[in-house]
């Protein structure tokens, strides 16, 4: 009888210690955040790059509620360090790219930490995003030319209009400032169209006011664009 009860103290003592999904080991869990970039409708890609300073998400074994969180480094790498042996959801939020949800939706990998001091790679958790923000500019200045002579200046307070790839409308306006300079700021990577108005002085057009157009590409979020003048006529 002594020894059942031996036996069962030991067994209860040792269940007690066993480790389950969470912290107090001595494994890790890593990986890269990655942000595929689209337009509003997710029907053009624009390009992939790693996040940094973003939060990534880890679930203990079948845990139903956050479990902890980190975010990610310069590089999109992150780590989660110091757990047990266990399976464990790592994931991240991402734009619903099927429209299905208006909402963000959890893209997950699961893993398993299988033995002690293990490093288990997680590989990319890809998101999409839709609502681009990015860090380009795009420079230029609106001129003013005589029709009549070769007098000109350039134009203050003249409205300048950008859009964004295939839109059909303009996205956002800005005023020349003194010196008729213009810029757009926080711009991210696609196609782009700048335009002002100009009086209709040589009679082309139906209309009183003609379109005067530029375009370039941006292709990465440190670029900045100067543009030729924007030329208006009086």
């Amino acid at each position: 009888m002594k020894t059942i009860i031996f036996s069962l103290i030991c067994f209860s003592i040792l269940s007690s210690c066993k480790k389950t999904e969470g912290y107090g080991g001595n494994s890790s869990i890593k990986g890269t955040l990655e942000q595929r970039s689209f337009s509003s409708d997710f029907s053009t890609f624009k390009g992939q790059s790693t996040l940094s300073n973003t939060f990534v998400y880890v679930l203990f074994g079948e845990s139903t509620g956050t479990g902890d969180r980190v975010r990610t480094n310069f590089d999109g790498s992150f780590a989660f360090t110091h757990l047990a042996p266990g399976k464990y959801k790592v994931y991240a939020y991402s734009k619903d790219s099927t429209l299905v949800s208006s909402g963000d939706v959890a893209v997950i990998k699961e893993v398993e930490i299988k033995s002690k001091k293990e490093e288990v790679d997680a590989g990319k958790i890809v998101i999409a995003e839709n609502n681009l923000k990015g860090t380009a500019s795009i420079y230029g200045k609106v001129k003013m030319q005589s029709s009549t002579t070769s007098s000109n200046y350039y134009k203050s307070n003249q409205f300048v209009y950008i859009i964004y790839d295939n839109n059909t409308n303009y996205d956002k306006s800005v005023k020349t400032n003194y010196d008729g300079e213009y810029v757009f700021e926080n711009l991210p990577i696609g196609k782009y169209k700048v335009y002002t108005y100009s009086n209709d002085v040589f009679n082309v057009s139906p209309a009183a006011t003609i379109p005067v157009k530029d375009s370039t590409v941006i292709t990465n979020d440190s670029q900045k664009d100067t543009l030729q003048d924007l030329v208006i006529y009086y």
